[in-house]
């Protein structure tokens, strides 16, 4: 059993699922584990007694934090950069190789 906030925050996010319950949070069973995860948090739930018994994944609200959190992708390295990341790590190969490490 996990358990998730019993409110999302205000972008429409539950949370990272807890295997602890506590104060205010909705039972969510292991056969919907899942089905959480594949939300990613951005769910539409239907909880009888507290417990989750349907998700559904809240379409609106995850595109709204995708839109607002677009991939940060790292820049591709120029030929030099390149060659001076590569100069260093040779160089700290070798410097440890002198100390003795071994790799």
């Amino acid at each position: 059993m996990f358990y998730i906030q019993s409110t999302p925050t205000e972008n429409g996010n539950y949370g990272n699922p807890y295997n602890a319950p506590f104060e205010g949070a909705f039972l969510l069973p292991d056969n919907l584990l899942q089905g959480y995860l594949d939300t990613m948090g951005f769910a539409i739930l239907t909880v009888e007694n507290g417990e989750i018994t349907e998700i559904e994944r809240n379409t609106e609200a995850y595109n709204a934090y995708k839109a607002a959190h677009p991939d940060e992708t790292e820049p591709e390295l120029s030929d030099t950069d390149l060659l001076l990341e590569l100069a260093a790590d040779h160089e700290e190969r070798l410097c440890l190789i002198e100390l003795g490490v071994s790799l």
